[in-house]
């Protein structure tokens, strides 16, 4: 057994909030075994995740050893679609079989205005794919039609990625709060909806623990209604849904 090392994981979810971690273990400890640790203590896929060496490119093989990475003691857990699938950094060592043979770590390089390559950005800071397109990740500002609230519209951040959807109202996006936002998992979306009559209101179905939630949003425009119905459809394919009626 190898010596004993501390290990920090970092990780930011697209609710906007951060968690960290330290775990102990051996620097013969294969990174998978890391990866499996900190994925069931957040309670996440580890199939949808991977580690990048802190202050990097190089994304952790899960066939190397702690050893691999040296001196280093940050690790940084992403979602798989923030860098190119693990293609980007992982030089390893060429034609090395030993899974304790330390990484070719590629940091980031300055460019032009002094901004550095592929930081780490804000969930919400702005709508368009991540990491040079490698991944689906998609903001939207919609209003939440509420009949029984106060104030009958509330402004939210509906984010599509490539595993969920996530409804954050505004006013926590910029006090950094996720009380009240909401992970709804494309595997329990039933139906989503345009109206035929308002093309700025959609509708989005949700079946869990045998009981059906439905979620009113209007869009900023028609189109941009259809954009999200599209892309929660796509998102849907993967999983079992069934068709719902028009609005009433």
């Amino acid at each position: 057994m190898g010596p004993p090392k501390m290990l920090r994981i970092h990780f930011r979810s697209l609710e906007a909030y951060s968690q960290n971690t330290t775990i102990e273990v051996t620097t013969d400890t294969y990174l998978a075994e890391v990866l499996d640790i900190v994925c069931k203590k957040w309670k996440l896929d580890k199939a949808y995740h991977h580690l990048r060496v802190t202050g990097t490119r190089t994304i952790a093989p899960v066939d190397r050893t702690v050893e691999s990475i040296g001196a280093h003691t940050d690790l940084d857990l992403e979602r798989r679609r923030f860098v190119n699938e693990g293609a980007v950094g992982l030089a390893g060592s060429p034609g090395s079989s030993s899974p304790n043979a330390p990484l070719f770590l590629k940091t980031d390089s300055p460019r032009r205005g002094g901004k550095r390559g592929a930081p780490m950005m804000h969930p919400l800071a702005q709508k368009q794919d991540l990491a040079g397109g490698t991944g689906r990740y998609k903001k939207y500002t919609v209003f939440r039609k509420q009949p029984m609230s106060f104030t009958s519209h509330h402004q939210y951040n509906l984010i599509l990625d490539e595993e969920y959807m996530h409804a954050i109202p505004a006013e926590s996006a910029r006090t950094l709060s996720n009380e009240k936002a909401r992970r709804i998992p494309f595997r329990e979306i039933v139906g989503c909806k345009q109206s035929s009559r308002h093309g700025k209101q959609f509708k989005v179905v949700i079946f869990k623990e045998n009981a059906q939630k439905r979620y009113d949003f209007i869009a900023q425009s028609a189109a941009e209604a259809v954009e999200i119905v599209d892309e929660t459809t796509r998102g849907m394919e993967p999983y079992r849904h069934n068709d719902i009626p028009d609005f009433v």
